[in-house]
């Protein structure tokens, strides 16, 4: 909103001051007001900037905590405001905790444990072996209170001062301004759509699902979304390194940024829980997201079919439709993991039911399909039918439901899908057992394999209370003066004085609810023995622990397409790699180029669905929309090239659940920026869209516009990017180089680094087009082996890793790792050879073997550069003395060298001690002929 000149008339005989707009056609809400500061002007007081002063800063000196916890006592200049102790903990040497108190009587309410990694939070001990000094400057007692963080030992290296700068501090009302010695790389802040850094501009966080998603201009009203993820990343001014800061508040906060000569000035306001702050000290970025994992605790790892196809839309309303979709797919040869259903299969949209008679046979149809490889995830609301279903008496018995303010024993009644619905408390300790029994009466009806939470935000068709009677006598929202976003903070979800367990308020708790609903869900799957599979529409930091997520209702345009780019690697950093965006588009019609372009940038999607709304076209890839040429060039169909792209995301598969376990074990993102890889490379930072890294030897390179010419920027001087499968660029292109190509759009763009060895399976993309037998990810397991792909650096050196550990296992720790490590030598004397050594760093892995922990062909890239050709052959050498020979075919073409064996004796990865391979001189010498 434009800022607007208010009148002011003092009515003395009322004791009134009546703030008015000077022009009478526009009507203000007090919400949408800000920085409006009242004062004494007989004093000379201001109430919004007052003044505070440590009166006593105290260091721990024995104990566990010595040197490293500081208390601080601070008081304000007046006596309009309450004193807070300020406590300072350094819980790893490169994490501090500032977390403010308000000396009140009042109860703080407390985050629930679940949210972060328990480890280290709530805070038991200390990791530190260094000193807080190293980290932290206070003031002296008497002077005005700050505090500056800084790097290790450096305090001139500032990374964060609130000195000189304004503060308050009361119980609704709470303003931090600081400095951020930091250039203008800032990125974090979700959920949001729209650019990947910040800019200068306003940045709400609260949980929400607007009718309409909007791009992020950091203007008011807020356009925040789904999820909090209270996090920013910042890059020094002084080096590549970066730094994060994390609020840890569950209520409404904004975050504003503006830029100054010196770095960039935060204010962070907001209006409920208490200030509660991690400083993650300045690293390479790749161990700041680490240590973000480390504190919000590493990422579930999904189920192995998880990371196939779905299928989904609002709009499959019988057994008969799941059918029909299973039936397209399998008629045109497209792999499928997973069938969704939306709301169409509840029995009047309640929770935990089913339409019997639209969805008779759908037990049995599940059960059908699974013994095929295609699982079933269906929905379930966060509103529960009031008064009118099983789930909604079992609640009233169990007592587990939000309760309303005016009468702490009635459930607080919202308004969605169902109608009128109450919604459960999962703050409370025997909301778990009610929601593991209403999942297990679901699964009794049919035997699910996942779920999709949606509407936990939560969202509401009422703004606030639904009933007249359940309004609060004296709401909360009266006493605020500050609405984060500039809009009614109840606008869409439930009454703010919705009260949950131990009296705390919906204001507090509101944005943890989608991942407290998570993680009751999780363990649900846990209690099975069964890795959990839940995809939620809410999140917090904190939610990769249980959950994966979609990032909700996109439009079936190009901006969102391009906008998917930037939401992924947000959450890969915000510690929810399971991310994806909804294939193809929800809202509005999709065109043939924009859906087949969408599937080919959804081959490195972490996660793969498609969906779309009930009133829009049909976009399943099997449809007649599709089936029509779309590359004349090349002579191309959307559906050849869909099914290619089912095919690369599928012959990714091992590389990529790779990935995602090194997530869960170690920490490390899925798919992320370049910058992430390469920090001290400018150019890694420019249109970071363009260049997307899956793990670190794989780089993509997206058509995701209505151009089909692109610049991408291929890092590392001295290396080379080879095409993984055969395309229109089969040459390799240099580390360090632009490359201004059009891409048509039957091609999709995947890079493997020198240096690298990847496992890949479907290696020879010419055969494609003949491949009718993989319905899905069991079969690709069940009857592919694992081709080892080699692209040596300048050294003549290649390594790489791969992880096995059957998909299914809860045991996160039971699986193989088999490290690759090649050498290649030439010598002046002797035949040109290569060694890969296999060594097998962890073998707890009890799942049963399938053919996908088979060897199958070792290829060689960029074969001709160093000399193997097609006479070059090798030997596998076993852990029990077997050795098995190899024979090369090298591709002209592709300038790649195949060696394959004969396969009468399928050997695994973990079984293997070494391949050799050599080029023997007569075949040299018949090469070059």
């Amino acid at each position: 909103m434009e800022s607007q000149p208010l009148g002011f008339e003092y009515i003395k005989d009322r004791n009134v001051l009546n703030l008015f707009t000077k022009d009478p056609t526009i009507v203000m809400e007090l919400r949408t007001m800000k920085n409006i500061q009242f004062g004494n002007s007989k004093t000379d007081q201001n109430f919004c900037n007052p003044k505070y002063y440590a009166s006593n800063v105290e260091y721990d000196v024995t104990g566990e905590f010595a040197d490293k916890r500081v208390t601080v006592q601070v008081a304000p200049s007046f006596t309009g405001l309450y004193s807070m102790k300020v406590v300072f903990t350094l819980i790893k040497d490169n994490l501090l905790n500032v977390d403010f108190h308000l000396q009140k009587n009042i109860t703080e309410f407390e985050i629930p444990y679940v949210v972060l990694n328990s480890t280290l939070y709530p805070i038991k001990t200390t990791y530190a072996k260094g000193k807080i000094q190293s980290y932290l400057t206070l003031p002296k007692v008497g002077d005005e209170f700050y505090f500056e963080v800084h790097s290790k030992d450096k305090p001139s290296d500032l990374l964060y001062s609130t000195k000189g700068q304004h503060l308050i501090y009361s119980e609704l009302y709470k303003e931090i301004n600081a400095k951020l010695y930091a250039s203008s790389r800032i990125f974090g802040l979700g959920e949001r759509i729209g650019d990947f850094w910040l800019q200068a501009g306003t940045y709400t966080v609260w949980n929400r699902g607007p009718a309409v998603q909007e791009r992020e201009d950091g203007q008011t009203p807020g356009k925040n979304l789904y999820g909090t993820h209270p996090v920013f990343f910042a890059q020094k001014k002084t080096s590549s390194d970066f730094f994060a800061v994390y609020h840890h508040n569950t209520g409404p906060q904004d975050f504003v940024f503006q830029a100054t000569a010196s770095g960039t000035e935060i204010n962070v306001i907001s209006t409920s829980g208490r200030s509660n702050l991690f400083f993650l000290m300045d690293d390479k970025i790749a161990n700041v997201v680490k240590n973000f994992y480390d504190l919000v605790g590493k990422p579930m790892l999904p189920p192995e079919w998880g990371l196939g196809w779905h299928q989904s839309r609002f709009g499959y309303n019988s057994t008969q439709a799941l059918q029909d979709v299973y039936d397209g797919y399998k008629n045109k040869s497209f792999p499928l993991d997973a069938i969704w259903s939306d709301v169409d299969y509840l029995d009047d949209f309640r929770d935990f039911t089913i339409d019997k008679e639209n969805f008779k046979g759908l037990k049995e149809f599940v059960d059908k399909i699974k013994t095929n490889g295609t699982r079933y995830v269906p929905i379930i609301g966060a509103g529960i039918s009031a008064g009118d279903s099983e789930a909604y008496f079992d609640g009233i018995k169990a007592d587990v439901f939000i309760k309303s303010s005016i009468d702490k024993s009635d459930p607080l009644i919202g308004r969605s899908t169902p109608g009128e619905c109450v919604f459960v408390d999962f703050f409370m300790h025997n909301s778990i057992p009610y929601w593991q029994d209403q999942m297990e009466t679901l699964h009794q009806m049919v035997a699910f394999d996942g779920v999709w939470l949606d509407m936990n935000e939560i969202s509401n068709y009422c703004d606030g209370y639904c009933y007249i009677d359940q309004k609060a006598k004296n709401p909360i929202d009266n006493k605020l003066f500050y609405w984060p976003g500039g809009r009614d903070l109840e606008r869409g979800t439930i009454s703010l004085d919705a009260v949950h367990e131990n009296g705390a308020l919906e204001l507090d708790t509101h944005s943890a609810y989608g991942l407290l609903e998570s993680y009751a869900t999780a363990s649900w799957f846990k209690k099975k023995t069964l890795r959990p599979f839940v995809m939620s529409r809410s999140t917090f930091s904190g939610s990769g622990k249980y959950a994966g997520h979609w990032t909700g209702d996109n439009y079936a345009e190009y901006d969102w397409l391009s906008y998917s780019v930037h939401n992924i690697y947000q959450f890969n950093f915000f510690g929810v790699p399971f991310t994806g965006a909804d294939i193809c588009g929800y809202n509005g019609n999709t065109t043939a180029s924009l859906c087949t372009k969408w599937y080919k940038l959804s081959v490195i999607y972490p996660f793969a669905r498609n969906h779309n709304s009930l009133e829009t076209n049909s976009q399943e890839p099997y449809v007649d929309t599709f089936n029509r040429t779309i590359d004349y060039t090349y002579d191309k169909t959307a559906q050849d090239v869909m099914k290619k792209a089912f095919l690369t995301r599928y012959g990714l598969h091992v590389y990529t659940y790779t990935q995602f376990h090194k997530a869960s074990t170690d920490g490390i993102p899925v798919v992320r920026p370049l910058f992430y890889d390469y920090p001290e490379d400018t150019n890694a930072y420019d249109s970071v869209a363009n260049n997307i890294m899956l793990g670190g030897s794989i780089k993509a390179s997206p058509d995701y516009s209505y151009s089909s010419r692109y610049t991408f920027y291929f890092p590392e001087r001295g290396s080379k990017w080879c095409p993984i499968w055969e395309g229109v660029y089969y040459q390799c292109f240099t580390g360090g180089s632009f490359q201004n190509i059009p891409v048509p759009i039957s091609e999709i763009l995947l890079h493997f680094k020198s240096g690298s060895i990847i496992p890949i399976q479907l290696s020879d993309s010419t055969k494609f087009d003949k491949i009718k037998d993989i319905g899905s990810l069991d079969d690709l397991a069940q009857k592919y082996k694992t081709d080892l792909a080699v692209l040596l650096n300048e050294d003549n050196n290649a390594k790489g890793d791969v992880r096995f550990d059957g998909g299914v296992t809860t045991l996160i720790e039971q699986y193989d790792e088999i490290q690759f490590s090649a050498v290649a030598d030439k010598p002046l004397f002797g035949n040109l050879n290569m060694d890969i050594t296999f060594n097998l760093t962890k073998k707890t892995s009890i799942a049963p073997q399938t053919n996908s922990q088979m060897l199958g062909d070792v290829i060689i890239y960029d074969a001709e550069e160093l000399g193997f050709y097609g006479g070059t052959i090798g030997t596998i050498e076993t852990v029990s003395g077997d050795k098995i020979a190899l024979k090369g075919e090298f591709n002209s073409v592709r300038k790649t060298c195949r060696l394959k064996h004969d396969g009468a004796k399928p050997t695994l990865f973990k079984d293997i001690v070494k391949i050799h391979i050599e080029l023997p001189d007569e075949a040299s010498r018949q090469s070059q002929q």
